[in-house]
């Protein structure tokens, strides 16, 4: 059984790992909750959302595999090879920190999720 999604974050243009539960299907479309501090960890570890804390964001799927270090590479290779994008467009977004990692003041002061 697949447990881990490569997916792009739509509106940033940023190829990342997430668990299979922190994707949601809506008639809006695709979307993935993501944790405001350690996601990698937390994908890895298959941790459930917190739906009521976890911001969710818009995606785009790439594949589905059983293995984290198998997602890794997928995604490396997503990163490197879309033919969504050109040059440039892809070496603005690996510069760019991506805004789920910047988390408000009252995000941080709520503590770890």
């Amino acid at each position: 059984m697949a447990e881990y999604a490569v997916v792009e974050f739509v509106h940033e243009n940023a190829v990342e790992v997430v668990h299979n539960s922190w994707i949601e299907n809506t008639s809006e479309g695709l979307y993935s909750y993501w944790p405001t501090s350690g996601a990698s960890q937390k994908a890895r570890k298959g941790e459930l959302p917190d739906k009521q804390r976890w911001q969710k964001f818009e995606v785009r799927m790439f594949s589905y595999t059983a293995s984290h270090e198998k997602a890794l590479r997928n995604a490396k290779q997503a990163e490197n090879t879309s033919k969504m994008q050109s040059e440039e467009e892809q070496s603005i977004r690996k510069r760019k920190k991506p805004h789920r990692f910047i988390a408000s003041s009252s995000e941080s002061e709520k503590g770890d999720g």
